[in-house]
């Protein structure tokens, strides 16, 4: 359940009006409802806020994270404990599959890599990836990233650059991942007109006029004129994406061809 407001007194009014609705529609239906089990983060950019939340009659603590479908959430959305735990992970199976590089060719391992490795270090990484803006993050999550790619190539004393290493193992770095991810759920957005409403925010937004080659031209509403992006998501690659395959006219596989040789130097 998520939901918003001005205040933490206004917010913590509706979570108590809409979780007593829903409590009560699912004891209608058979179903026994264990309050004391539910989980409470606020988040908001003022810092850590812990406050007692009335969940159906019980009152539960706030939280500083809470883990959902894989995602650990903490309460000002940087990711922080998120790229930690995803680290650990990714070091501790590279530590594994490090021992049995030598009996795969390169692509072979490539390959094991993308399933076993990437898939879960990855793992929805539209939703946190692109959020991530500490340096320091952005430091683990390369570290480990081409950690992996080494011992693909066989690089284990670290000489090659990783620009060589991309080219070498054909896979792109994590923040032009990132880009091509999130530019492809955009895109998607303008085709399937849905969300409604990301969908609109989008075609208010982006403009397929441009001032500069590198500059897409985005509508300011609060100025109610045309000038640099300012868009709320930091989608300042949007301006790579070219009117005329939005996703009006081309299919999912040259759109992702055309997003390759955008955001991907390997290609």
């Amino acid at each position: 359940m998520v939901t918003t407001g001005d205040d933490l007194d206004e917010t913590n009014q509706r979570v108590k009006t809409i979780s007593h609705k829903h409590v009560t529609e699912l004891r209608l239906l058979g179903m026994k409802v264990n309050e004391s089990k539910s989980e409470v983060v606020i988040f908001t950019k003022k810092g850590i806020i812990k406050r007692n939340v009335l969940i159906a009659g019980v009152e539960v603590q706030s939280q500083e994270s809470m883990k959902v479908l894989g995602l650990t959430f903490d309460a000002n959305l940087r990711w922080e404990k998120h790229v930690r735990i995803v680290v650990a992970k990714a070091n501790s199976k590279m530590s594994v599959l490090k021992r049995f590089r030598s009996k795969y060719t390169k692509e072979q391992f490539l390959t094991i890599l993308t399933s076993q490795f990437f898939s879960s270090f990855f793992y929805n990484a539209p939703v946190w990836l692109q959020s991530t803006t500490n340096k320091n993050l952005w430091k683990w999550i390369n570290s480990a990233h081409y950690k992996a790619i080494r011992v693909a190539v066989r690089d284990y004393k670290a000489r090659v650059n990783r620009e060589k290493l991309d080219q070498l193992s054909k896979r792109a770095p994590p923040k032009q991942w990132a880009k091509y991810a999130t530019a492809s759920i955009v895109i998607k957005t303008l085709r399937d007109q849905k969300p409604v409403r990301l969908h609109n925010i989008v075609r208010e937004t982006l403009y397929s006029e441009r001032r500069h080659p590198t500059l897409g031209k985005f509508y300011n509403n609060a100025k109610g004129k045309i000038g640099r992006q300012k868009f709320g998501n930091n989608l300042e690659y949007m301006a790579a994406i070219k009117e005329e395959w939005n996703g009006l006219n081309l299919d999912n596989a040259k759109i992702r061809i055309n997003l390759k040789k955008t955001f991907f130097t390997y290609v």
